[in-house]
């Protein structure tokens, strides 16, 4: 680029604040973005969040049936929380039930775009990476529809529940109509 074009283009003060990092612990949030995209061939969803002082981002991975579960009822929670109304906090619910694809789910995931949910950062005690020669643990960076408990990284433990795969619905192949959640 020549300087002249340089020039022309301008940069605002809202491109030169300086982002902040969110410390370990649990902080209340707002969803900024979403995407869906994949990694390795491993479809996830990418949440991005902010506060006053720091923004984020926390992954949801879709690329098995426990990872989606996972992520959908994380997804469930956060737009659950975010109303008052038991209505549509059941409509929801419902809708949610009637999800057959990653195309259905990302109609959900970007209807949580504005609302409020829990960003916990905290060091894995079991995945390490190696950076200028040293082992460093990893970070993980979550997101819930309510506030989780933070808990010391020697208390941090992950426990998988046995799950039951549901039945297919019959109807599984129709479109699911999601226009009517109201917001």
């Amino acid at each position: 680029m020549t300087q002249e074009e340089l020039k022309n283009i301008t940069i605002t003060p809202e491109e030169t604040k300086e982002s902040g990092y969110f410390e370990f612990g649990v902080h209340e949030v707002k969803i900024t973005k979403t995407k869906i995209d994949k990694h390795d061939n491993k479809p996830y969803a990418e949440i991005f969040v902010e506060n006053d002082s720091a923004e984020d981002r926390a992954r949801l991975w879709l690329h098995t049936p426990d990872t989606r579960r996972i992520s959908i009822d994380t997804v469930r929670r956060i737009l659950v929380h975010n109303q008052e109304d038991e209505n549509i906090k059941q409509k929801i619910r419902e809708k949610i039930q009637q999800i057959k694809n990653l195309a259905d789910f990302a109609v959900l995931l970007e209807k949580t775009v504005g609302c409020t949910a829990w960003f916990k950062v905290s060091e894995d005690e079991d995945r390490t990476y190696e950076k200028d020669g040293k082992v460093k643990k990893s970070i993980n960076r979550r997101i819930y529809g309510y506030k989780p408990k933070f808990e010391s990284p020697k208390e941090q433990t992950e426990v998988k529940a046995e799950t039951q795969e549901p039945e297919t619905p019959e109807n599984f192949d129709e479109p699911v109509d999601l226009s009517d959640i109201p917001f």
